[in-house]
């Protein structure tokens, strides 16, 4: 560990680099001092916020890493520590949780989430965004099961009122057929008897989910569907402070694509999905879907100077034979022909950070998606359209075999029409 250095037991407080915490052990974190350094780090440091979000693979390593901690190796302090730890690790991973975890922490953790500084309606809509282009999740149902995990929990906001006894008395003082307002929501604040002893703090919580509540039930009233979806600019959700005054809930955006079609377009033609499907069951059953021989017949259909429409198929159906056995990520990490194809790329381009971050980590979801957009537009010659399309599908049998690490590879563009790689 390059920024921790034991000087009479005391650590500086240097935070981690991204390689560091990738290089963390169980080891260490059973260390307080190390597990509060981890956490403040991932919280407060802004040059590791983005890809922090971005690489669930530091998420998997650090949640793996505190799960091979047993209790008795722990002091009370820092078995409280790594708790933390844990826990917002947990929060940070929303958007890819399955639903009943999601629901889970609405019932349960909301006041946690807020008091750490977690955005959640932010967390929320990434959810709501990733589930409805990759698995055709109800999403009015999901709402309204969120709604009533709010209404039911019983975490406390302050000594005598939870956040169940809160949303009732909202729900009774403020009564409006329309949306309700930032100003509704102070002005119950700032006068409800119920909320009067709160301290400044316990104020904004109190704000921060009468808005999350009002923002639920805004979405299902207004439209069945999403926000407009987009590239997310810093999906962390992290804040460095509580927010103390509200900001207005962002309003539903009518899409211009109803579910209908975004789900059409995502699947393809009925002609492309038999010609894969039907590629995809040949190739399973002359490989015995071992990885050496599907890693040969994928190499040797790239490395053709042209592909044809058909061999087009061939190759997206072997990809997904390597998605669904969870060995997709082998092609980079256990075959260096692959690894050379990406990484001379990168390099003859130029993105020396890029190429940096392709040799140290092979795996990550940025060099699988450098790598599939190489295959689809380069060796394949797809539009980007198509590209992400069927890298999004890729994601999404990958998290089907139980492996949510490149669930957000591509998403839909609401305001082009698109499927695009997310930056």
């Amino acid at each position: 560990m390059a920024t921790l250095h034991n000087n009479n037991d005391q650590y500086n407080k240097k935070l981690f680099t991204f390689e560091e915490l990738m290089g963390l052990q169980p080891t260490d974190l059973v260390k307080s001092e190390v597990a509060e350094l981890v956490l403040e780090t991932i919280m407060t440091d802004p040059e590791y916020e983005t890809e922090f979000g971005e690489n669930v693979e530091v998420s998997d390593h650090l949640t793996l890493c505190l799960g091979k901690l047993a209790p008795q190796q722990l002091t009370e302090k820092d078995a409280r520590i790594c708790q933390e730890l844990i826990d917002y690790l947990l929060y940070l991973r929303l958007p890819i949780l399955p639903t009943v975890e999601v629901l889970n922490l609405l019932k349960t953790k909301t006041v946690a989430m807020f008091q750490r500084g977690i955005d959640v309606i932010d967390r929320v809509e990434l959810f709501l965004r990733f589930n409805f282009l990759t698995a055709g999740e109800p999403i009015r149902h999901f709402m309204k099961m969120a709604i009533q995990s709010l209404r039911e929990n019983q975490e406390i906001i302050s000594p005598s009122v939870t956040v169940a006894q809160c949303l009732t008395d909202y729900n009774r003082t403020i009564q409006s057929s329309q949306p309700r307002s930032a100003v509704d929501r102070l002005g119950y604040i700032n006068t409800a008897p119920i909320l009067r002893k709160f301290s400044s703090d316990e104020q904004s919580v109190a704000i921060e989910i009468i808005e999350l509540y009002d923002f639920l039930l805004d979405l299902i009233a207004t439209q069945p569907s999403l926000p407009q979806a987009g590239p997310v600019v810093n999906n962390t959700g992290i804040r460095p402070r509580p927010i103390v005054t509200p900001r207005p809930v962002t309003r539903p955006i009518t899409p211009a694509y109803s579910q209908e079609e975004i789900y059409s377009r995502y699947q393809g033609s009925e002609d492309e999905r038999r010609q894969i499907g039907d590629r995809q069951a040949q190739i399973a059953s002359t490989t015995g879907r071992d990885f050496s021989k599907l890693a040969d017949q994928l190499y040797l259909m790239i490395g053709k100077p042209r592909v044809d429409e058909l061999e087009r198929y061939d190759v997206i159906a072997t990809l997904r034979v390597l998605a669904e056995t969870e060995k997709l990520d082998d092609v980079l990490r256990e075959d260096t022909r692959f690894f050379k194809i990406l990484h001379d790329e990168v390099v003859r381009r130029g993105d020396n950070d890029l190429a940096t971050d392709v040799r140290v980590h092979p795996t990550s979801p940025k060099a699988i998606q450098w790598f599939l957009s190489l295959v689809f537009e380069g060796k394949l010659q797809l539009n980007e359209n198509d590209a992400a399309r069927f890298g999004l599908q890729l994601g999404n049998l990958l998290k089907k075999a139980g492996n949510d690490k490149y669930a957000n590879l591509a998403y839909f563009d609401m305001t082009t029409g698109n499927f695009r790689w997310r930056k």
